[in-house]
């Protein structure tokens, strides 16, 4: 018996072949009448892995709000990996072998796939501010950027619901 999985939220279907959307989420799910596609139901697996989910949710969403304290330790978060690339890319760069090549072009991939999630966080932050995700593009200017940083880091969000979504603040413990 074969473990379904939807392809968009995640929701673990037990094996129902007989099921055409999601209980969950109401997203089409494609059987797989074969059974003999072991490599796709691996990479289906991984893509609606919670790690994965988690990821997307957290780092790739541009809706909803985000309080300081978690702007600002998923932004040190992406810091990090965004340096360790540049450091990577940077001693990639002198040499000429295709392994640092390809080992060079994954790092540029995934730093652009970290300033998307950057600015990701930058809109989601502005939201909590009662401003459209729009001004993230400020960002783009680099004699704002510090400016614009300063106040994501040390303005506070607005108190209660705004047009983006309930205040961050209330729904923790």
């Amino acid at each position: 018996m074969q473990n379904l999985y939807c392809p968009k939220c995640g929701q673990n279907l037990n094996g129902n072949t007989n099921l055409k959307f999601c209980p969950k989420c109401g997203a089409k799910i494609q059987t797989n009448i074969s059974g003999n596609n072991k490599k796709q139901d691996d990479i289906d697996k991984l893509m609606n892995s919670d790690f994965i989910q988690m990821i997307k949710r957290d780092y790739f969403s541009y809706t909803g709000r985000l309080n300081r304290k978690i702007y600002f330790i998923r932004s040190l978060v992406l810091v990090v990996i965004e340096c360790i690339l540049f450091v990577l890319i940077d001693e990639l760069d002198t040499r000429s072998d295709d392994f640092s090549l390809i080992l060079m072009l994954l790092s540029f991939i995934l730093l652009c796939l970290c300033i998307v999630a950057d600015f990701m966080l930058d809109m989601r932050r502005f939201h909590d501010l009662d401003k459209s995700g729009y001004f993230a593009l400020l960002s783009l200017i680099p004699a704002i950027t510090p400016f614009l940083y300063l106040y994501l880091f040390l303005m506070l969000g607005t108190k209660g619901a705004n047009q983006y979504g309930n205040d961050p603040l209330e729904n923790t413990y």
